[in-house]
């Protein structure tokens, strides 16, 4: 598998937002042509495709007196797995599997090659100067009309005279000109709708090869042109025609190579997984037209922060690139069939040491060489390239991965792969032993052992061997460790502990709850006054400081009160006494401590681990605005406290508001809900933040949960959070 240009929008260490404050037409588009012409003559440099002057060089030559180079920010994807189906939190920036790194990013106008010398077989991406052919003001850039009818036809002649392609055909555009994906609710589906999208911020290629042709193979010959609206008023009858028939013999000679490689050219697919055919080809042996997929990315005006970065596919750090397969799933785009397959590319990185800081690339610097084009104006037009059917079987390409050791391939190249091959082995072993266990290709819940990767079927082997009375299968059932199981290292491995340590809960019961205002005391009113009142001042801090002077704070009361009616007065004993949190062993979270990541982290695995019920009160402190409101019910400085629920095995955090139901709530669920707390109370879990973007409740409208979520998800992504849009900062700025 070989990818071609990869992209990233990444933040310079002197910017401000991770947003960008341009919006940018990403016109995907499908180049066809014949192979008669030989490939060093097959895409030539035309200059100024519009008929203006050449493109200026002073801007390159002139102050290049030295490399320019800049720490940039980029998003990789770390996790060690092939990821789900479908799981767009890694485009959406939310996923744990991404890591953040910062490496050198080059200015192309310091160096002292002209921009005109970058070419998409070369470097992956060429840079051409065509003037506006529209008006870049939303009301023209916003016009579907517009874009269809003037804009397109302008970029197709880009496209056949700079590359010299036969024939192009416009897919989509999109502008980036949403600050974030929450506006979309995180779907890009939506976004394409609407023709606008917020930045794919992780280094990314948008297809591999089998995407690519997932793509192109989906088109509906007889309504993609007027399904996308690019018919009448944007190509030709002899255009259309002529597209569609190189499409058919492009298809028919992959096929013809499929076939010859032994793979069955119709292959398979289901709802988890696309398998065969064009999936499970290399592109060898293909003798068709030479076909693409470009991207055409033009900023509406100067750009001045936030640049797209493009990785130079010429150096010799990204000879051997990494990168992980994301499966996404389409239904009813214009033009395409109901249901297809495609495939993003996620760049890992690289495997050796980073450095994290400074900025010269010596022979040793194994870092993925990123540059970008500084104050890139609405003039200068990137042409990325995606995918090239000529490049896949070539080995001397500069953007391919090289999938197997050559004679011209170092030792150290040598031995990384040797080792990717030999986790490669193991991973297909351990598999093969799952499905010996399950019986099938499947778990019960139904994820494919194909997907798990080594380190999670290794795990999920480990808690076979510590369950041997029961039967691999019945883990996965109702009451067993694997029920509902998040395939995540963490979750898989923290069955692993709790078997180990023979802790688990098998005393108590518990029933999750969606909402503290649905909920019903199920245990007897009296034993549920009583508990409310031995454990009331622990549940939630009052403006009465007696709670300070309590040496311990026992839950071993609430535990007994939701045990299994068959569980024996000695259990409850001896689990009343096993958790047992004491005062001092919070001493990490006194007022005026650093609440660094660690020290939160620390905290809250403490009060998870002395907790049996999973659960935590916090209490956020309330503006000063909030208190001078006037409530009809009594108002406090910590009226806003929640509720959070951690549930390990699915490696989920439930936040519960209370404050909502203040006014209403009874004496007897309050009581109830209180009883499955942990009584660990944190007050002012992030009050101040130099930045200005606080987690704290700043106005009535803000709600105890949206304050929680954002102190979690800055306790979860450290060191650098976003808590409000754009704004950014750091973890070492919180304190208690």
């Amino acid at each position: 598998m070989k990818i071609a240009t990869l992209l990233a929008v990444f933040t310079a260490s002197v910017a401000v937002s991770a947003a960008p404050a341009f919006g940018v037409t990403d016109a995907s588009v499908e180049v066809a042509r014949d192979q008669v012409i030989s490939a060093r003559d097959k895409y030539l440099w035309c200059g100024d495709c519009s008929g203006g002057k050449q493109f200026s060089e002073e801007s390159s030559t002139e102050r290049a007196e030295q490399k320019k180079q800049v720490l940039g920010s980029f998003n990789y994807y770390n996790g060690l797995g092939t990821p789900a189906l479908d799981d767009l939190t890694i485009i959406e920036g939310t996923s744990p599997d991404n890591k953040t790194y910062h490496v050198p990013v080059t200015d192309l106008r310091s160096l002292p090659a002209p921009l005109s010398s970058y070419t998409h077989d070369k470097h992956g991406f060429q840079i051409v100067r065509q003037p506006l052919p529209i008006s870049p003001a939303p009301g023209s850039v916003h016009d579907h009309k517009v874009m269809t009818n003037e804009y397109y036809p302008v970029m197709t002649d880009l496209l056949k005279k700079t590359l010299g392609a036969r024939c192009v055909t416009v897919r989509k555009h999109s502008l980036r000109d949403i600050p974030n994906w929450e506006i979309i609710g995180m779907n890009p589906e939506v976004g394409f709708e609407i023709e606008s999208l917020a930045p794919f911020n992780i280094a990314h290629s948008d297809y591999t090869p089998a995407g690519a042709r997932g793509h192109f193979r989906a088109m509906k010959e007889s309504d993609w042109f007027s399904e996308n609206d690019t018919a009448d008023g944007c190509t030709t009858p002899g255009e259309r025609e002529e597209f569609l028939r190189l499409r058919r013999e492009i298809i028919e000679a992959e096929d013809r190579a499929i076939a010859e490689a032994g793979i069955d050219p119709e292959g398979l697919g289901d709802d988890k997984r696309p398998t065969g055919g064009h999936w499970a080809w290399d592109g060898s042996n293909y003798d068709g037209p030479r076909y693409g997929f470009f991207s055409i990315w033009r900023a509406w005006e100067t750009v001045r922060r936030d640049p797209l970065a493009v990785m130079d596919m010429s150096q010799r750090a990204s000879e051997d690139i990494d990168y992980a397969p994301l499966t996404r799933t389409y239904r009813n785009r214009p033009g395409c069939v109901p249901f297809y397959y495609s495939q993003n590319a996620m760049i890992l990185p690289s495997n050796v040491r980073r450095r994290d800081s400074g900025f010269d690339d010596g022979d040793g610097d194994r870092e993925h060489a990123w540059c970008y084009l500084s104050e890139q104006t609405p003039e200068e037009v990137y042409l990325i390239k995606f995918f090239d059917s000529e490049a896949l079987p070539s080995i001397n390409n500069a953007y391919l991965k090289r999938e197997k050791p050559t004679a011209n391939m170092t030792s150290k190249q040598t031995s990384k792969h040797e080792k990717r091959k030999q986790r490669q082995q193991e991973t297909l072993k351990l598999q093969e032993q799952l499905r010996a266990l399950l019986g099938g290709d499947t778990t019960p819940d139904g994820t494919r052992i194909e997907g798990i990767e080594m380190q999670l079927s290794a795990n999920l082997l480990k808690i076979f061997e510590l369950c041997p009375d029961v039967s691999p299968v019945s883990l996965w059932e109702e009451g067993g460790p694997l029920h509902k199981i998040a395939y995540s290292r963490n979750a898989v491995k923290s069955v692993v502990a709790r078997l180990k340590q023979k802790t688990t809960e098998s005393g108590l019961t518990y029933s999750p709850i969606s909402s503290p205002a649905e909920t019903t005391c199920d245990t007897d009113m009296a034993t549920s006054e009583k508990a409310a009142e031995d454990t009331i001042s622990v549940a939630s801090r009052q403006e009465d400081d007696s709670m300070d002077t309590e040496e311990q704070v026992r839950i071993g009361l609430a535990a007994a009160s939701l045990s299994a009616p068959d569980a024996g007065e000695a259990d409850t004993e001896e689990t009343s006494q096993y958790y047992t949190a004491r005062r001092e062993d919070l001493s990490c979270l006194e007022s005026g401590t650093r609440l660094t990541g660690k020290v939160i982290f620390d905290a809250l695995q403490l009060s998870v681990k002395l907790n049996p019920l999973r659960y935590i009160i916090l209490d956020p402190v309330a503006s000063a605005s909030i208190l001078e409101t006037p409530f009809d019910y009594p108002n406090h400085r910590h009226q806003q406290w929640v509720l959070v629920k951690f549930d390990r095995l699915r490696n989920i955090i439930t936040v519960f508001d209370l404050s909502s139901i203040s006014p209403t709530v009874s004496p007897e669920v309050e009581a109830h809900v209180r009883l499955l707390a942990t009584y660990l109370v944190m007050t002012d879990l992030v009050p101040t933040v130099r930045s200005g973007a606080c987690p704290q409740q700043i106005s009535i409208d803000d709600c105890g949960v949206a304050v929680i979520v954002n102190g979690m998800r800055a306790i979860s992504t450290c060191p650098t959070v976003v808590l409000q849009g754009s704004r950014r900062c750091d973890m070492k700025d919180y304190t208690l």
